[in-house]
């Protein structure tokens, strides 16, 4: 929107970020539309922190099945010792992710989405999609076992933890739970500010924009939660993550530190958030994207049906499909149909989900083949049921 304006008005864009998304990238490296400005160095000067990825593979091997590794744990007594402050991120809040029943294998989820029920620590079940909320039951709603466990780490149950970890710390925690009246956000970081919490505990919205200067230690919780989502940029979500939220250490006088905590050690986008190497994280990534044909090489297209009956929904993508390959046979143009199938999260609000992907050379080509489609589907109303949304070159591909 912003680079449309500019266009209209004959103005000039100032886009800035230390990660910028790969499609931007290309464009400035190769100078088609943008140019690259760089800026090598922090405000004032101020070195970066020093990273160092924590093992979570080694840390069960060494009978440590807790949140908290070792390594954290003495870092954070450390900070505090010294009167600094701490953040520790992880981005996903509630207290268990699924509750399960142990005797018969049933997952408690949400009866409007295809998506399990977060445990908060109030005692409710709560769906994170439409809010649906139910009491935590005492015995399985299956089989009636009093078998019933919880699985998964949210921010409830870091917060949990390290109220038990570190005891006289003040300990306070930002996500969307907390954050719901007028003015919390600033009340938050008003007690960071001034001193009267030591510890803070957040999702996503404390990755980027924060300035607290007494942060000198950031904990990342779990660097995979993003990273084996099924999703193109999965990888680039994390490296972004990772760098953004480590940028919130040291950003006062005291050098900060940050630690990762992962299963996943090895993967390339860790090790570039690591060691600060957005180049080497982009080299990588773009050799993945190339060899599978995905943007920057491509443009996709997600059309997501939807219906309250799941065989509508179905329906409409198959037509869809053979709609798009008898187009194409026509015009002779080279478009993947991927799908149809049905999408990651398969039911929200009681509405059934299926999708296709269209990858094509030629975004505009994609457009026209999508309007004449539309333009079909208008025509054969009402016996098409489902609603379609589409998306051209979509963020997420949930």
């Amino acid at each position: 929107m912003a680079i449309k304006r500019a266009q209209l008005a004959g103005a000039v864009v100032l886009l800035g970020s230390a990660t910028p998304s790969l499609e931007t990238q290309i464009r400035a490296t190769e100078g088609r539309i943008y140019q690259l400005l760089q800026l090598p160095n922090r405000i004032n000067q101020k070195p970066l922190p020093a990273v160092r990825i924590v093992d979570m593979r080694q840390e069960i091997k060494n009978g440590n099945r807790g949140i908290f590794s070792r390594v954290l744990i003495e870092a954070v007594n450390g900070r505090l010792d010294r009167g600094e402050q701490v953040l520790l991120f992880l981005n996903r809040r509630g207290f268990a992710t699924f509750v399960v029943c142990r005797e018969c294998g049933l997952v408690l989820k949400c009866p409007r989405c295809d998506i399990s029920l977060t445990y908060h620590f109030d005692g409710r079940l709560r769906c994170h999609y439409c809010n649906h909320t139910i009491l935590a039951p005492g015995r399985c709603p299956g089989c009636a076992s009093r078998y019933i466990s919880h699985f998964g780490t949210g921010t409830q149950k870091v917060e949990e933890e390290a109220k038990g970890l570190f005891k006289r710390a003040g300990i306070v925690r930002m996500d969307s739970d907390t954050t719901t009246r007028k003015g919390s956000h600033a009340r938050i970081l008003n007690t960071l500010r001034e001193g009267n919490a030591d510890i803070l505990i957040g999702t996503q919205m404390i990755a980027k924009g924060l300035d607290l200067p007494k942060v000198t230690l950031v904990g990342v919780i779990n660097a995979d939660t993003s990273l084996h989502m099924p999703d193109f940029r999965a990888a680039e979500r994390t490296f972004q993550l990772l760098t953004q939220v480590a940028g919130r250490s040291g950003r006062g006088d005291i050098p900060g530190e940050v630690l990762i905590q992962t299963y996943s050690p090895d993967h390339y986008s860790i090790i570039a958030a690591a060691n600060h190497d957005y180049e080497g994280f982009y080299n990588n990534e773009i050799r993945v994207r190339k060899a599978l044909g995905y943007p920057p090489f491509s443009h996709l297209a997600l059309l997501l049906f939807t219906h309250e009956d799941e065989e509508e929904a179905k329906k409409g993508a198959l037509l869809a499909k053979e709609h798009f390959t008898r187009t194409l046979a026509r015009t002779g143009m080279r478009v993947d149909i991927l799908g149809p199938a049905p999408a990651t999260l398969s039911r929200i609000k009681g509405r059934y989900r299926w999708q296709l992907v269209l990858k094509g050379a030629r975004r505009n080509f994609l457009k026209e083949l999508i309007g004449e489609f539309l333009t079909a589907l208008e025509n054969s109303r009402p016996a098409f049921k489902p609603v379609v949304n589409v998306d051209i070159n979509p963020q997420g591909m949930l």
